[in-house]
């Protein structure tokens, strides 16, 4: 389930028409529903591992924990990186300011997480030691004392670190 975007939200910023054909590979005259929700999927994803070092647990930003002004920025910045992902599938089609506005959404994300771009909301304060691991649908912190290799995260994630 989508955090921060849905069909209409993605429609409104590129258009009906166009989402219908950024998704559609088979000639249908309707939006590619597996199409559009992997590329929301990787949107959010990618703009959540931007965050991640200044936000951690408090992700996913909503409305109820972090007001409407924090989560109106991140859907924003949402939308900028779902477009580039969408038009990126048709790359003759990607602009120069769709590159931009995808670049901007990412150093915007990250200087909101390290605190240089008020949201409302605080970065959550972390060592200089800490180091942030995400994978796929995990999400792990170590310090930088400990050993880096396969066998370490292992143990940890079984426990027995």
């Amino acid at each position: 389930m989508a955090d921060y975007l849905t069909e209409d939200k993605v429609a409104r910023r590129v258009g009906a028409r166009a989402l219908i054909e950024l998704t559609q590979d088979s000639g249908a005259d309707v939006v590619d529903g597996d199409v559009l929700e992997q590329c929301i999927a990787w949107s959010e994803a990618r703009m959540n591992a931007v965050l991640i070092s200044g936000y951690g647990g408090s992700l996913p930003i909503n409305v109820k924990d972090h007001g409407q002004t924090a989560y109106d920025t991140v859907v924003g910045l949402c939308l900028d990186v779902v477009v580039y992902s969408l038009y990126s599938r048709r790359p003759k089609l990607v602009t120069e300011k769709m590159t931009k506005d995808y670049e901007d959404a990412l150093m915007l994300g990250e200087r909101m997480a390290k605190g240089r771009h008020a949201i409302g909301i605080p970065p959550v304060p972390r060592s200089g030691a800490e180091a942030v691991a995400v994978t796929h649908s995990t999400i792990s912190t170590r310090t930088s004392s400990e050993r880096p290799d396969a066998r370490n995260w292992t143990r940890k994630s079984q426990g027995n670190a």
